[in-house]
């Protein structure tokens, strides 16, 4: 899951949501927009590769939350914002879950790199203590693309989340 502080410019939300859509093999299942906190959630579903040793080594959704940080990050000033829910940032929580097949250590691998990478591409970008991203252990993934083509094993593992 991502939050992203915003939920009523349609402009700044249609510029994200084709970030999230760059990568076909990571997909939008869920979409929440509360205008009274002026913050959106989406829930992207993907999978992780690992290598001859079980050690993950890619995931689509790596990109993809880089992508949907960095039209995040452009289309979005805090410092013109306004919600009833207090934030972190313009990204102020991504969460990654592990399901099916998936371990808590290829969701913390995930994370890692998604923290990572977040640090050192958008350094210098923060101006204010406003631009800042949350990074948690927790965004949606599977093991294997079987397991992720298969929308009643989608259905079913978000049912188990609920």
């Amino acid at each position: 899951m991502l939050f992203i502080s915003e939920a009523r410019n349609r402009a700044a939300l249609d510029l994200i949501e084709r970030a999230a859509r760059i990568d076909p093999e990571s997909v939008i299942v869920n979409k929440f927009e509360d205008r009274v906190y002026n913050r959106i959630r989406f829930t992207i579903v993907s999978y992780v590769v690992v290598d001859s040793t079980g050690s993950p080594i890619y995931s689509p959704l790596h990109q993809t939350v880089l992508a949907i940080v960095e039209a995040a990050y452009g289309a979005i000033n805090l410092e013109l914002h306004s919600g009833a829910h207090p934030r972190l940032g313009v990204v102020d929580d991504i969460a990654f879950h592990p399901l099916a097949e998936a371990s808590l250590d290829e969701a913390a691998w995930l994370a890692k790199a998604v923290a990572a990478d977040i640090g050192s591409r958008f350094q210098g970008w923060s101006k204010t203590l406003t631009r800042t991203v949350f990074i948690t252990l927790q965004m949606l993934i599977f093991h294997s693309k079987q397991h992720f083509f298969s929308l009643e094993n989608i259905h079913r593992f978000l049912i188990c989340l609920s």
